[in-house]
């Protein structure tokens, strides 16, 4: 039902035979894996969170005041957001979150724009009952509860590139060949070695092989083969 995604340096060297382990019939190699982590970080939305820690009880809540920090935090979480360079037009998110009194563990439940009234506030806390009776089965009606966090969360999306289609390329051949050893040969095995860059859409590669790129290499087991998605994306079975 599931396909294995291998990722950093050293993930499609083991991917293979951990597939194998958990029954798994496919894997997906994306490309350039052991560099995931710093493209992920390149294409990140700026995302600036404030928290304003309490402990108000529900019967005994000034609504004026969370209205305030509230609006305190938006302003300081935009501020934070132009800083960074941000020049678009962000999302704004407010929650707060609740617990019965004597428990540990909150949920988080989300604000809608606008002050906070008492007809807010109750719609609210019947969320959180909602919410609480979902996760834990129960819910306890009308017992205080404590409200904790009060979160604001403004995003700015930054513009994600598109993923260009990989073209058809000749026949890769063979830049080397290794001697590898695996377990259920119980011997060393010579592979050939090829290039990830050579490797064209629909190209196909029987195991034993080993790919190599500069900042990963997947290996193939005998009786595996590998395919190349016009994305780029590597398929293993």
């Amino acid at each position: 039902k599931y396909d294995l995604v291998a990722f950093g340096g050293a993930g499609p060297l083991h991917a293979t035979v951990l597939a194998r382990a958990v029954g798994m019939r496919r894997i997906i190699i994306p490309p350039h894996p052991g560099l995931g982590s710093a493209f992920g970080a390149l294409l990140a939305d700026l995302r600036v969170d404030k928290v304003w820690t309490q402990a108000f009880r529900s019967d005994r809540l000034d609504g004026e005041r969370v209205d305030r920090e509230f609006a305190r935090m938006t302003a300081e979480a935009l501020l934070d957001l132009r800083n960074e360079g941000f020049t678009g037009i962000p999302t704004v998110q407010r929650s707060i979150s609740m617990r019965y009194i004597g428990q540990n563990y909150e949920q988080e439940v989300a604000v809608p724009p606008g002050p906070i009234t008492a007809g807010v506030m109750q719609a609210l806390l019947e969320a959180f009952h909602r919410q609480h009776e979902a996760f834990y089965g129960y819910r306890i009606g009308g017992e205080v509860i404590q409200l904790v966090h009060f979160t604001v969360t403004a995003v700015g999306a930054v513009q994600k590139p598109a993923l260009k289609p990989l073209p058809v390329q000749p026949p890769a051949r063979p830049v080397a060949s290794r001697p590898v050893y695996f377990h259920e040969s119980e011997g060393f095995i010579a592979c050939p070695v090829y290039r990830r860059a050579d490797l064209g859409a629909g190209a196909a590669v029987e195991g034993p092989a080993l790919i190599e790129e500069e900042d990963s290499t997947t290996l193939l087991h005998p009786g595996q083969t590998l395919t190349v998605h016009t994305c780029g994306l590597i398929l293993s079975v």
